[in-house]
């Protein structure tokens, strides 16, 4: 088996997107006030998403943009923003040993019925996807830097926030 604790995903590779309709396990991010503070460092405002919702997903190049979380009933909840991203030096081992999408706060948890991981689906997009969607696994290639201590970006300037819109 791959060490994936020791391998660093170039950053082409960490800067992969998400597919917009995908699916693979859902984390628990955390309580509330860590995505608030997450929401607030980034300058991202949590006002208009229900429940003030936010989540990491995995790939900075979807920082910003509004996500859904299906429910075990398939009904789609959100919209949620993605404020957070998983770090480069944990890329590797949480998408190519884990298959990781989301991680989703404590009230998407409790709300789901599970404590700390469970296999789901994540939309991104304003609105949720129709009933013909399909979700595919996150499989950006496996590219490893060959120098550790080459320079992660911080994206910043961070990514302006999708805001919420009408949905059919």
């Amino acid at each position: 088996m791959i060490d994936f604790l020791s391998l660093l995903v170039t950053v082409a590779v960490w800067l992969t997107p998400s597919p917009a309709h995908a699916e693979g396990l859902l984390v628990r991010y955390g309580p509330q006030w860590l995505v608030e503070s997450v929401a607030e460092y980034r300058g991202y405002d949590l006002t208009p998403y229900p429940d003030r919702c936010g989540l990491s997903l995995i790939s900075p190049s979807d920082l910003g943009k509004i996500v859904w979380v299906r429910q075990a009933d398939e009904t789609w909840y959100g919209p949620c923003l993605a404020v957070d991203v998983a770090a480069r030096e944990h890329f590797a081992q949480i998408v190519y040993a884990y298959w990781e999408v989301a991680e989703v706060p404590n009230h998407i948890t409790a709300m789901m019925g599970f404590c700390c991981g469970q296999m789901g689906e994540i939309f991104i997009g304003v609105c949720p996807p129709g009933a013909d969607s399909q979700a595919a696994w996150y499989q950006p290639p496996r590219r490893f830097d060959s120098d550790p201590q080459s320079v992660t970006p911080n994206m910043w300037p961070y990514p302006e926030q999708q805001l919420p819109e009408t949905c059919p």
